[in-house]
């Protein structure tokens, strides 16, 4: 994670391709918003493994298969929670919207909705579960109920978005939510309010959220309507803030819990900092590729510092909405009889039908992507000299195959392939999935095909030095992190592990420094190469 002074930051370059125009440049009539966000937890223990029976139900995992998590709103909390089963957010935040009413007042055009919870959407008709997300947060924004995503940057396309946008991050509301909540077995029109089953006595609780998502409609039928934060990184611990940690007194989002921590009373909390609003990357309708400035689409994400230096899962979300010009975002329920499913129009003559393939579920449309669990550890577990240098992350992107293969993704390329840092800055190489990749330094230079052997750097081991000096970090990244016999090592590294985090390393004299992936790099395919640059 980034540290307390302002110069020890950690910077992590995400990028993406997605398939409708975006940006100011964009000459396609779209209006698109990207956005940013992450959701962590603390995680003092410590244990980096994806599956781990010291878990916690609610713990943000990747899981062990690829089988989603089971929900019941019959059963107690948790009651079908697998430990072995990825999970982002948990079941407590789900609990609750599964009761709460939808937006009423929104766009649903002639889409027949099967029921009136947060679970029912335009996009969502049917009530599917993905997980455990809530659809209609995961289709709007910015949502008017408590989430647990946190905002990193929202990306707008014109003048008029970035100015609203901007008014809102930076309003005093910024970061409040408000929950109903009711006493169980309370009388709602002819019907009494109850709540879930909770461990350890899987009895009923006492109290929970109730379908009303107004202060009014909630006051009226006998609710408390609390308000809570939502942009909190943390509480506070009590240990001396940083100059620009920002803490106050408020009542801290807890989505893991029956009543959403509306009962946990006020505390002093630290709050993330404010999102970025900027203009997203001009990409071009139907093209997978580079955006209209010759680049990927990127941005580049200051992880945040958490002042209690604990360690914490997280994960990282990417969005991005589609509105055309056929369907502004002004429209509303009082719109819904404007636009039709494969509406047809009539020839020059008027004589002739012509059908168009419109689906009214897409019409204003959210797509979605995350990452698997990262791990931010705090600086405090680096050497004192390198807890304020700038720390930069190399991974990669892609896939394994041609480009025809590959497609929509692209060949595997390290990403950034090109950096420049000082001999006072850290590296981190990071890779993940279900392929291999390794680091082998070219002194050749970034042209060679084939070099005679891999280089050894003039690395300094920057963390777990007491396990890995240079030239056992030389050869651990040359065999992709392979710890078995090095007699045994298959030299397409195919038992080499899939995923890596090497110890971080700086380099100790200035130069140009190439690598390459010896396993992907192909000629006339691939080039899987990079370029150091040390000052």
């Amino acid at each position: 994670m980034s540290g307390c002074e302002e110069k020890a930051k950690t910077d992590v370059e995400i990028m993406w391709t997605n398939q409708h125009g975006t940006g100011p440049k964009s000459e396609d009539i779209v209006e698109t918003q990207v956005i940013l966000q992450y959701m962590c937890q603390p995680f003092p223990e410590g244990k980096v493994t994806s599956v781990n029976n010291d878990f916690q139900l609610h713990t943000i995992r990747n899981g062990g298969n690829r089988n989603t998590q089971e929900f019941r709103s019959i059963e107690a909390l948790n009651g079908r929670i697998k430990k072995d089963r990825g999970l982002h957010e948990p079941e407590g935040y789900y609990h609750a919207y599964f009761r709460r009413s939808r937006n009423k007042g929104l766009f649903t055009a002639d889409q027949n909705l099967r029921g009136d919870r947060a679970i029912f959407t335009r996009q969502n008709p049917n009530g599917q579960r993905r997980g455990l997300e809530v659809p209609e947060e995961r289709d709007y924004y910015p949502y008017w109920g408590p989430t647990p995503w946190k905002d990193v940057a929202l990306m707008v396309s014109d003048r008029a978005t970035e100015s609203l946008m901007k008014g809102y991050v930076n309003s005093p509301e910024y970061g409040k939510k408000g929950l109903c909540i009711m006493k169980n077995g309370a009388r709602i029109d002819r019907r009494r309010h109850s709540c879930p089953r909770i461990p350890p006595n899987n009895r009923q609780a006492a109290e929970c959220v109730a379908k009303y998502i107004t202060k009014e409609s909630c006051e009226e039928r006998g609710g408390t309507w609390t308000i809570l934060r939502t942009d909190v990184k943390e509480k506070f611990s009590g240990a001396k803030p940083c100059a620009n940690v920002k803490t106050v007194k408020g009542v801290a989002y807890e989505p893991h819990l029956i009543t959403q921590g509306t009962k946990e009373g006020e505390q002093d909390l630290v709050l993330t900092d404010p999102p970025e609003v900027i203009y997203a990357p001009s990409t071009v309708v139907n093209h997978n590729g580079m955006n209209l400035d010759g680049k990927f689409s990127s941005y580049k994400w200051r992880i945040p510092h958490f002042p209690s230096n604990t360690i914490q899962r997280c994960v990282l979300r990417i969005r991005y909405n589609i509105t055309t010009s056929d369907v502004p975002r002004s429209f509303n329920t009082s719109n819904n009889d404007d636009v039709k499913n494969d509406p047809t129009t009539l020839t020059a003559n008027g004589k002739a039908k012509l059908q168009l393939a419109l689906n009214t579920a897409q019409l204003g449309r959210t797509f979605q992507d995350r990452t698997q669990v990262i791990y931010l550890k705090p600086r405090t577990s680096l050497p004192q000299r390198f807890q304020n240098s700038k720390i930069f992350y190399i991974g990669g992107m892609g896939k394994r195959g041609n480009i025809v293969q590959a497609y929509p993704a692209m060949e595997y390329r390290f990403t950034p392939e090109r950096i420049t840092v000082s001999t006072n800055d850290v590296l981190c190489f990071a890779w993940s999935g279900s392929d291999r990749t390794n680091v082998c330094w070219v002194k050749e230079g970034c042209q060679s095909l084939k070099p005679k052997a891999c280089s050894s750097l003039p690395l300094e081991v920057v963390d777990q030095a007491n396990a890995f000096s240079a030239d056992k970090l030389n050869f651990h990244l040359n065999t992709g992190c392979y710890s078995g016999n090095e007699n045994n090592l298959q030299a397409q590294l195919n038992n080499a592990p899939a995923s890596c985090n090497p110890p971080c390393f700086r380099i100790r004299k200035p130069g140009t420094y190439c690598y390459m992936g010896t396993r992907n790099n192909n000629f006339s395919n691939r080039r899987h190469m990079g370029q150091i640059t040390v000052t």
